[in-house]
This record gives structure tokens, sequence and C-alpha cells, in this order.
């Protein structure tokens, strides 16, 4: 499955921390936690979709990420 467009991008953003946190927008209590203790995961999850996005619009002339 290809990440085409940053409406793509940003659906599996959230779709990423609904599965592993379950909630879409993060509450202010989780984000001040997470200047304190970092949640890698999903750190690690967002990289890995932002280079899967970036990845396809090399292959397709970076039409899309502008």
């Amino acid at each position: 499955m290809y990440i085409r467009s940053r409406n793509h991008l940003h659906f599996y953003l959230q779709a990423d921390m609904m599965m592993n946190r379950g909630y879409f927008k993060e509450p202010l209590k989780m984000k001040l936690l997470h200047l304190v203790a970092p949640d890698y995961i999903m750190e690690f999850l967002k990289i890995m979709r932002k280079v899967q996005y970036y990845s396809q619009c090399k292959f397709s002339g970076g039409v899309f990420c502008l």
C-alpha cells in the first residue's frame, strides 16, 4: 500500500495513534508527560510513515511531495 498524498499520510498517522494508543488526538496530559518521558514507539512509527511517503514521492517524480 502506498502513501501518495499528505492526506493519506495524515490518515495513516492518526490510524497508528488510534491503534497503538487508543486516541486520535493526544490529550494535553499525555503531551506534558511526553516532554519528560518521550514515546519512542510512536516517534518511530511516525518516522517510518514519513520515510514511506517521501520514498514514494521520489519514484513518482516528487510531484506529490510539494
